[in-house]
């Protein structure tokens, strides 16, 4: 099966470690100070590239040094730019501030990949691939509403399953804006801070019943260090995470994410789906950056060993 990411690519200036007292001080010294390229839409590109998925993304960077920097390093990775375009609005691109804890705060400069619009992802486009995954829903002014929904339709029609991510500050306004989208949604992975802020309810099974009280076929909730959590038949499932040394959250949903999708292109339901997203998950938070060392989809298949 064929992945299409579409969403946000950013470059990325990570430090670590940055707490309150770090702003007090003049000069100080950083134990990693870095440049990564970064985003819901391409991270997820390239953690499934890594695992051996066959993706293509689909963003915008400007003609300016942190534009190339990213194409250069997806034609590292070997990812295909056919989709990127390129132009004289600049790239986006945010600082990451890492506490020793791993905990990670973005401070980002909006650029070319938040012009973005659902009518840039032609039928001639969809008709190429089998899974349609828009990573940065919050994030992206143009896809919401009838335009967002519009595209899933057209995607369904054409026969491809459709994911989604959200990203920024969403709250019930962004879930209001992506009601009529939720009809033509196969799959839903927010985090649980996301999940709270749409539907105002507190504990995960609430947001759940919420959620896919909507009609989106699967809703699965990231719950970070404790895993993943998703409705089946009406009783909540808990995926319990792997256990994981943090260095840095960052990329950590986007690694989830991953996983279950490639768990979609193997047929999984979604509890293994979601055992695999784990697994990505913790394989993040190990490493700095967005940017994830994965191993083939066939070996880390092998290495799953939480029972769903």
């Amino acid at each position: 099966m064929r992945v299409l990411c579409v969403g946000l690519t950013v470059c990325d200036l990570l430090v670590k470690p940055v707490d309150r007292a770090v702003l007090k001080l003049d000069t100080c010294t950083a134990d990693a100070l870095t440049v990564n390229i970064g985003g819901d839409a391409c991270n997820v590109a390239v953690n499934l590239r890594e695992m051996g998925v066959s993706v293509s993304l689909m963003s915008a960077v400007g003609e300016d040094f942190f534009g190339r920097y990213i194409m250069d390093c997806l034609k590292e990775k070997d990812l295909g730019t056919d989709l990127i375009r390129t132009g004289k609005e600049e790239t986006a691109r945010s600082a990451v501030l890492i506490s020793n804890a791993g905990e990670r705060c973005f401070i980002s400069r909006k650029g070319a990949c938040h012009k973005l619009r659902p009518s840039d992802v032609t039928d001639d486009i969809l008709k190429d691939f089998d899974i349609l995954y828009i990573g940065s829903v919050g994030d992206l002014p143009a896809f919401e509403g009838e335009s967002l929904a519009g595209l899933f339709a057209r995607a369904k029609r054409f026969g491809l399953k459709t994911v989604l991510d959200v990203t920024g500050e969403v709250d019930r306004t962004t879930m209001r804006n992506m009601k009529e989208a939720f009809a033509h949604l196969d799959v839903f992975l927010p985090s649980i801070r996301e999940a709270r802020n749409m539907t105002g309810a507190a504990e995960a099974e609430e947001c759940l019943k919420i959620l896919e009280s909507e009609q989106v076929q699967t809703v699965c909730i990231k719950m970070g260090e404790a895993g993943s959590v998703l409705l089946r038949d009406g009783t909540l499932r808990r995926i319990p995470p792997y256990p994981a040394d943090c260095a840095d959250t960052t990329g950590a949903g986007d690694a989830f994410v991953s996983g279950f999708i490639a768990g979609i292109t193997l047929g999984y339901d979604p509890e293994k789906c979601c055992a695999l997203g784990n697994y990505a998950g913790s394989k993040a938070v190990e490493q700095l950056g967005a940017q994830v060392k994965l191993e083939k989809l066939e070996t880390i298949v092998q290495n799953l060993t939480v029972e769903v």
